[in-house]
């Protein structure tokens, strides 16, 4: 999966999404459309698998201002995970 820009449309015809986040708290996202998988790895080193995960729920953070705040508000406690 090539490496492409956060935006709402490549997901149109793509299986996935990896991301370089701009974020205090977050490396980078790789979002996996077929399988419904978030992963997101955090400056800190830790990763997390995220399941049933849905692309209306990935074109939400693509569009949030802050990644640290949605991952709090909208994906913590949600969602089934695993620490990768």
């Amino acid at each position: 999966m090539a490496e492409e820009s956060l935006n709402p449309n490549n997901l149109k015809n793509s299986e996935g999404i990896n991301w370089e986040a701009i974020s205090t708290q977050v490396r980078r996202t790789e979002y996996h459309k077929l399988e419904e998988e978030l992963i997101i790895e955090f400056k800190s080193g830790a990763k997390y698998k995220y399941f049933k995960f849905k692309p209306e729920a990935y074109i939400k953070l693509a569009a949030t201002q802050s990644i640290g705040k949605f991952i709090n508000s909208d994906i913590k406690g949600k969602y089934e995970y695993v620490k990768l």
